[in-house]
């Protein structure tokens, strides 16, 4: 009873494999539509699929095992002889019925017994095979169930086989892994932008964009496809084209500029950049008016695009907002209250003493040093041309510059003679 309980569970398995195996291969199965639960269609030491907009989506509704070919020691040509000649990526280099013919042999007295197996289901998923009257094999259209259609559209690529395999590329240098794997997809036989870049790396090959990629009249890369638009995703790059590129895409630009004009006209910089065409979402339309309270938290965050020597002080005195270094008598002014004590005023927290301790770029963005000796200086204040109450000669040493005032006088005197005249006592002592 024992045994006849054991022979009963192999059995159910048996028969629980072969119906999972028949469900499996009487699925065609597409290009692109990866999910990674078929156990027939595995990644194989890839981190990313090629672009469906590149390999636009195929239905190849046959089945073919690439692992059980290749441990007979079949060469790769052998069904994909039209590859050694292929110039272009649109040649469709797979087998034809021919090929297939010189192992499964059709013309077996039982094609499904036969080994290997010849049936035309074999390959032909849901395809009988079956004729009125006679048998053609090389005349399946005239079938009575016609085997489904493969569905190869033209890849957005430019690509040589034969140059690759004149100089002695073999095929699973780009085509890694088939050894492993059943069902070829793009998702785990198409070679990745990765793979090319291992040669053409300018010294061993092109490694201009368009050497593979489609360009137009004007050698720039076409990026719009029926697909979709082709873009930089970032895998071998800092250069993902996604929300936040738009304010990082500087650091890309200034390492390789030539990257950029692969894709993009220099005119679409200026553009941007002197805000002709300007995007919304890097500022929103009243930005003029709260534009302030971001630049006083992050004042290098705008120095990123924006040069304050120039920009912003355009803009400050074209609007009537003037810079304070010309005109201290202005009643306009963009700093906080607080900005300056008069004699017998508190220090707060505003004071231009701490933010300039924290980023004097800022503050020389638009005052010279001249603004600052007006009031911190030991010279009389009326050369300076002081136009309204001021408490001249405030120091702005620290508590202990004397005990290294020497060093600094010794390594630039000239830093000292701006508020400091020849004979002034303090001088002298540093001297």
């Amino acid at each position: 009873m024992g045994v006849l309980m054991r022979i009963l569970g192999v059995l159910s398995l048996l028969v629980l494999a072969w119906g999972a195996s028949r469900v499996i291969a009487s699925q065609p199965f597409e290009f692109m539509a990866f999910s990674g639960k078929n156990p027939d269609i595995t990644k194989v030491a890839r981190h990313h699929a090629p672009s469906d907009v590149i390999f636009p989506k195929q239905s190849i509704p046959t089945r073919f095992f690439h692992d059980k070919h290749l441990a007979l020691d079949i060469e790769c040509v052998q069904c994909h002889e039209s590859a050694t000649q292929s110039v272009r990526a649109s040649d469709v280099n797979l087998p034809s019925g021919q090929a297939c013919d010189l192992c499964h042999s059709v013309d077996a007295n039982n094609p499904e017994t036969a080994d290997p197996a010849s049936a035309c289901k074999t390959c032909h998923l849901e395809f009988s095979g079956a004729y009125e009257g006679y048998n053609p094999h090389d005349e399946p259209e005239r079938a009575n169930i016609r085997p489904q259609k493969m569905t190869i559209p033209e890849p957005n690529l430019k690509f040589n086989h034969k140059i690759h395999i004149d100089r002695g590329i073999g095929c699973e240098t780009c085509h890694a892994g088939l050894d492993k794997i059943a069902v070829a997809a793009p998702e785990n036989a198409f070679p990745v932008m990765g793979t090319c870049l291992t040669c053409h790396d300018g010294k061993s090959a092109p490694d201009e964009c368009t050497t593979c990629h489609l360009a137009d009249p004007g050698s720039r890369m076409i990026t719009d496809f029926p697909q979709g638009k082709l873009k930089p995703h970032g895998y071998y790059r800092n250069d993902a084209h996604d929300e936040d590129f738009i304010k990082n895409h500087s650091q890309v630009a200034r390492v390789d500029e030539g990257y950029c004009l692969s894709c993009h006209k220099r005119q679409d910089c200026v553009d941007c950049h002197n805000g002709s065409v300007r995007p919304v979402k890097i500022h929103p339309a009243n930005w003029l008016l709260t534009h302030p309270i971001t630049a006083r938290k992050n004042s290098l965050e705008c120095s990123s695009c924006h040069r304050e020597q120039s920009f912003c002080i355009d803009c400050h005195r074209t609007t009537g907002i003037v810079d304070l270094a010309q005109n201290l008598d202005t009643t306009v002014d963009f700093h906080p209250d607080g900005w300056v004590n008069l004699p017998g005023q508190p220090v707060t927290g505003n004071h231009h003493m701490f933010q300039a301790q924290r980023n004097i770029r800022a503050c020389v963005a638009c005052h010279q040093e001249e603004t600052c000796l007006k009031c911190h200086s030991a010279k009389d204040p009326a050369v300076f041309g002081v136009s309204r109450a001021r408490d001249p000669g405030i120091n702005p040493h620290p508590v202990d510059f004397k005990n290294r005032c020497g060093a600094m006088f010794r390594l630039n005197e000239r830093a000292c003679l701006k508020c400091h005249e020849t004979n002034d006592p303090n001088i002298r002592f540093c001297k």
